[in-house]
């Protein structure tokens, strides 16, 4: 099963519109720190790797590496989170369809 799978939330008709509004707001919170983390990490590789006496082994890269791909991956299941339980708010929120 993959990661995204275990975070992102399968039926959101399970919740009230006061928990929807919750998940919306922390996971969108949640996504920004995790986009605005990994975009530090590639600034920071990119300034160790200009410098000439940078000693970081191939071990580290690897796990920034691993870090990085997972931090995608998760950013992503909680930004889906964000866009479906806002659009369940919206769908309870409309006004009945005339026939």
């Amino acid at each position: 099963m993959k990661t995204s799978d275990t975070i992102k939330i399968k039926d959101f008709k399970n919740y009230s519109i006061e928990q929807l509004m919750g998940i919306s707001i922390n996971n969108e919170m949640s996504s920004e720190a995790l986009i605005e983390g990994v975009g530090a990490i590639g600034t920071l590789l990119f300034e160790a790797s200009c410098a000439d006496n940078d000693e970081t082994t191939k071990d580290t890269l690897g796990k920034i590496g691993l870090l990085i791909q997972e931090s995608i991956i998760i950013a992503k299941a909680l930004d889906d989170n964000v866009y479906y339980s806002s659009e369940e708010i919206k769908r309870r929120s409309a006004p009945p369809q005339s026939k």
